[in-house]
């Protein structure tokens, strides 16, 4: 013998089909006026694909700082922007040790000695923690 069919209302029409809104394709976008290869390339350029990285750009300039004439302009500029380098790289440091320091500790669960008990009432208690007491 079978179970008795769950019989339910059913389901609102508003769930049943999916609702979509309106396009909100720009003119500009649109196939009547750009063609799917300019369009690609519109976009290619607007995101700055094919671009060389800011990572890319840093790693070309030359590593070698041109020394600027004593008390000029340049040379306090020179001077911010390699103090502004160092305190960003000193920043980066401070970080990846505190991260590295982090996982040297690692769990404490390693640390305590587990204990084999019997007693449910110590095993629950342990689970508890020390504030159900």
């Amino acid at each position: 013998e079978y179970a008795p069919p769950d019989v339910r209302s059913p389901s609102p029409t508003s769930s049943v089909g999916s609702r979509h809104p309106e396009d909100q394709t720009s003119l500009s976008d649109s196939e009547g006026m750009l063609s799917q290869p300019q369009f690609e390339q519109k976009w290619d350029n607007k995101i700055g694909l094919g671009q060389p990285s800011h990572r890319e750009l840093d790693a070309q300039r030359d590593p070698l700082i041109p020394r600027p004439t004593p008390g000029s302009k340049e040379e306090k500029l020179a001077y911010e922007e390699i103090l502004q380098h160092l305190r960003h790289e000193a920043g980066q440091l401070h970080e990846n040790d505190m991260f590295e320091q982090t996982i040297l500790r690692g769990s404490k669960a390693v640390v305590e000695t587990p204990v084999y008990t019997r007693d449910i009432d110590r095993i629950m208690h342990s689970m508890m923690g020390p504030s159900s007491s």
